[in-house]
């Protein structure tokens, strides 16, 4: 259950409204409970979007309970509800902030938060993309309003604190977006009065430049070409996106972001090698849910849940599919396994249960559902050291009706067994002296990935905190699709 942090009421914020009002005339009547929504919104505060950074979404913690506040352009907090926004329409979209430094590393689960737009009430959809953000940090997004008009957006913020709770909070934000400005006319227009001497001219360019600039905005970035080998970093192996109307799974690969120069690059799945490194063996716990992966005692290898320094730190994403593409989750399976031993990938929840996602050793296909919107990360585990290729594929029904699929060989090499030698391990295809690749010193400028969990609640590698993790063995029910 959703630790929820109280919602403010229309009458509350009237009521608030007003009393801004009183300090600022005194001798103003008493306020009283039935003030309307309407009369609310005549005293709300302005602030304009387009003069500057401005961080609609300020994140922070108040004991047990996540909190939603925002800038009202002088850096000071506010109650969304006492604001209202103003931009003019534009094709690309208007920048937002974000800021979550108020809250640091150790205070949530993962170091991470989630934020999204959950309902929009206006002339026409927003596109707002979902985001997972790192704490301690600030940024920007970009809203895009397809028509003028005014718009009340209801944001929520979601995150996990150290026990595994999960806590949430909305706002509701109200922001008012204007027709853009005509361009400014001739100073010395012709009279109407005389006639055309010369056929009338086409129409100016810049509209059809602003809709190819639009268009061109519209496209995913590009996939990078060439062979890596990723055995640090944060990466979501399974990223589904739409690239000209297709499925196409790939890589998200963003373990060179943090160091100089570094940068999120897309791949296609045949290009790269996961790497799982000898420091990834440990003793697997007393636990009947991952009984499939050997005995308790035995050595397997596991890419961790959660982030640890080194180690590859593997997820999914649904993040770049948009719910006016795709309707409703995504299905991806686990179809064939080819390697030395048994594979599985599963979470480890806040009291150390187990939750198997795949297992290769009851009968493929496994299937796993993805609500759009999703970040994630679980355990990869591996029983033997060796090469694995494992082949998958994501299933989605897009908005239209048509249903669109992919499938893809991912190639894992795990402790000792050798890379296909096509580039260097460790994080990136920049390789050395290459724009992603190490800094001067040769080292990443952060020991983690923004994502990561800054070395708090890592999960370690060795056999007694493995062992802890299984103290407490729960039935687990897995469904498979065959």
């Amino acid at each position: 259950m959703f630790r929820t942090s109280p919602t403010r009421t229309a009458t509350a914020a009237a009521m608030l409204s007003v009393a801004m009002l009183s300090v600022a005339a005194p001798a103003a009547a008493d306020v009283t409970a039935d003030v309307t929504e309407e009369n609310a919104a005549s005293t709300l505060a302005e602030h304009p979007l387009d003069a500057g950074r401005v961080d609609v979404a300020a994140i922070s913690l108040d004991g047990e309970s996540v909190r939603l506040g925002a800038d009202d352009g002088t850096g000071r907090q506010r109650d969304p509800s006492t604001l209202l926004y103003t931009t003019e329409l534009g094709d690309d979209g208007v920048e937002v902030g974000w800021d979550t430094s108020d809250i640091a590393a150790g205070e949530v689960f993962g170091d991470t938060v989630r934020l999204r737009l959950t309902s929009t009430d206006g002339p026409a959809g927003v596109q707002a993309p979902p985001l997972t953000l790192p704490v301690g940090d600030r940024g920007s997004t970009t809203w895009t309003f397809p028509e003028p008009g005014p718009y009340a957006l209801t944001l929520a913020v979601e995150a996990n604190l150290l026990t595994g709770e999960p806590v949430r909070t909305q706002e509701r934000y109200r922001i008012d977006v204007a027709q853009a400005a005509a361009p400014p006319s001739s100073e010395n227009p012709q009279p109407q009065s005389q006639p055309q001497s010369q056929p009338q001219s086409p129409p100016p360019a810049a509209p059809r430049a602003a809709k190819a600039k639009a268009k061109a905005k519209a496209q995913p970035p590009a996939t990078t070409p060439g062979r890596v080998v990723l055995d640090d970093g944060h990466v979501d192996a399974v990223a589904p996106r739409l690239v000209d109307g297709a499925l196409q799974i790939q890589v998200k690969d963003g373990s060179t972001v943090g160091r100089s120069g570094g940068r999120v690059h897309w791949r296609e799945p045949a290009d790269v090698t996961f790497h799982a490194k000898p420091e990834t063996a440990a003793e697997l716990p007393d636990d009947p849910a991952l009984a499939f992966l050997g005995n308790p005692g035995d050595e397997v290898f596991l890419l961790p849940q959660q982030q640890s320094t080194g180690i590859l730190w593997a997820g999914w994403s649904t993040e770049e599919l948009r719910a006016d593409q795709v309707a409703g989750p995504v299905r991806w399976r686990l179809t064939e396994v080819d390697g030395p031993g048994a594979f599985g990938v599963f979470t480890t929840g806040s009291f150390g249960e187990s939750t198997v996602i795949f297992d290769s050793t009851d009968g493929l296909p496994d299937t796993h559902q993805i609500a759009l919107g999703t970040h994630a990360h679980a355990n990869w585990a591996f029983a033997e050291q060796g090469v694995y290729r494992l082949t998958v594929d994501v299933t989605a029904e897009l908005t239209g009706g048509r249903t669109v699929t992919d499938s893809e060989v991912y190639t894992f090499t795990v402790g000792d067994a050798e890379t296909d030698g096509t580039a260097p391990p460790g994080g990136g295809s920049g390789g050395p002296g290459g724009p992603d690749g190490p800094n001067a010193s040769g080292t990443p400028d952060r020991d983690l990935a923004y994502t990561g969990v800054g070395g708090v609640l890592p999960l370690t590698l060795g056999g007694a905190a493995l062992l802890a993790l299984g103290a407490v063995a729960l039935r687990v029910t897995r469904k498979a699709s065959r």
